[in-house]
């Protein structure tokens, strides 16, 4: 079983690593936001157990980045309170946990580290897996259209954007650009580190025949 005391004090301990080296706080992600509303239209706040909201709005952003450390630390403690709750209370907790194991397990804007993704994609399973499976898929259609509506008003707010200030708007889009492309470039460089790793350690080389 997963140890969700230590991952929970390795998860605060990144953190708070995080806030002091760059001295600011992680920006609210749509994950986190979802979180809160779904607490609001639930009730769910009102529980004892509120301290998991609150963690989680924190954690929830550390995902969404192409750290290692950080991303890791967050995920590991989602999966050790979703493998430790009993299944009646964790139903109860999803619109809180899920959202961003989802956002996390499906990224596509590689924002999110490979190796956190990866975990991510199997703590969704395991959420699937300890649930009742009409509420685990109601509550991740409800993550979905959340995303989609984020999407639209991303859409609508740049083309509004474009017509008001189009200097702007043009400035936005060359540093999406470079960010699309510095991203390109990072990707290659730690593939090109795996490799070397591997064949440092003399994975994948094919013996020769004497």
């Amino acid at each position: 079983p997963l140890d969700c005391a230590a991952d929970l004090d390795a998860a605060k301990k990144q953190l708070g690593r995080g806030k002091a080296v760059r001295g600011e706080k992680p920006k609210p992600s749509l994950a986190s936001a979802a979180a809160r509303e779904r607490l609001v239209e639930t009730g769910v706040g009102e529980s004892p157990a509120w301290f998991l909201q609150v963690i989680s709005a924190r954690l929830a952003p550390l995902m969404q980045s192409t750290g290692f450390v950080r991303g890791s630390a967050s995920i590991k403690w989602y999966a050790a309170v979703i493998s430790q709750l009993d299944p009646p209370v964790l139903e109860q907790w999803m619109p809180v946990l899920l959202p961003p194991v989802v956002l996390a397990a499906e990224d596509k804007s590689g924002k999110v580290h490979p190796a956190v993704r990866d975990k991510a994609s199997e703590v969704l399973t395991l959420s699937r897996s300890r649930v009742d499976p009409m509420a685990f898929a109601a509550e991740y259609q409800q993550v979905k259209e959340r995303q989609r509506k984020a999407a639209r008003e991303r859409k609508e707010k740049a083309s509004a954007e474009a017509v008001v200030n189009p200097e702007l708007a043009a400035q936005k889009r060359i540093a999406k650009n470079l960010g699309k492309r510095q991203g390109k470039v990072r990707k290659i460089e730690r593939m090109k580190r795996s490799r070397e790793a591997n064949g440092s350690l003399g994975v994948g080389k094919k013996r020769r025949r004497a």
